[in-house]
């Protein structure tokens, strides 16, 4: 049986920073969205028809009484969410000072083709309503090599609101302009962190 050789990386102190920073964002993200979190997951019970209390249930089903629930939340946020997809607006890059038609009409070609090729309009309509049920939604935008290991395709791809820590020091709507991070957590194996 041959002998396999592992590569031992020695952490730095660069290394040793870099981990303890990344676990101050961590902390402070989970702390300062806790409430906003809980809300939110309470939030997608309501939307589904968990609207009782687990006290409540529990009384009327000692009562052996049905806990009846009419769900308002569900239709009207059904409604807002198609009423989205009929409204859409189309994707369209407009030429900047001095820019080129063509180049701007190339330009729109290729954003509709990565919509499509991704199911982007799907991935906004959901992120859409992520946002009118929790308060937030989020899209990502990623480069996936699986199918085209040379160029790869363009991916939009919606992320749940659990997966994602933004700074909640952030001060604008667009957290690009203030925040100094935004973690998106995910399972993976070894192999994907190399």
């Amino acid at each position: 049986m041959a002998k396999t050789a592992t590569k031992k990386h020695t952490r730095t102190e660069s290394d040793v920073k870099l981990v303890d920073r990344m676990e101050k964002f961590w902390k402070e993200a989970e702390e300062g969205n806790a409430s906003w979190l809980e809300r939110s997951v309470k939030n997608f019970d309501f939307y589904v028809g968990k609207q009782w209390d687990p006290v409540d249930l529990a009384k009327l089903k000692k009562e052996k009484r049905p806990a009846l629930t009419v769900n308002h939340i569900l239709s009207t946020l059904n409604l807002l969410s198609g009423m989205e997809r009929e409204e859409r607006n189309d994707i369209k890059v407009f030429p900047r000072k001095g820019g080129n038609q063509v180049v701007s009409e190339i330009f729109t070609g290729l954003c509709k083709h990565s919509m499509d090729m991704s199911d982007g309009e799907f991935e906004q309509s959901m992120s859409f309503l992520d946002g009118g049920i929790g308060g937030k939604g989020w899209l990502s935008l990623d480069i996936s090599y699986e199918k085209d290991v040379i160029n790869g395709d363009i991916l939009l791809e919606r992320r749940s609101f659990i997966d994602i820590k933004e700074d909640p020091n952030a001060k604008t709507y667009d957290i690009n302009k203030s925040a100094k991070y935004v973690i998106r957590s995910f399972w993976g194996d070894k192999d994907q962190t190399q």
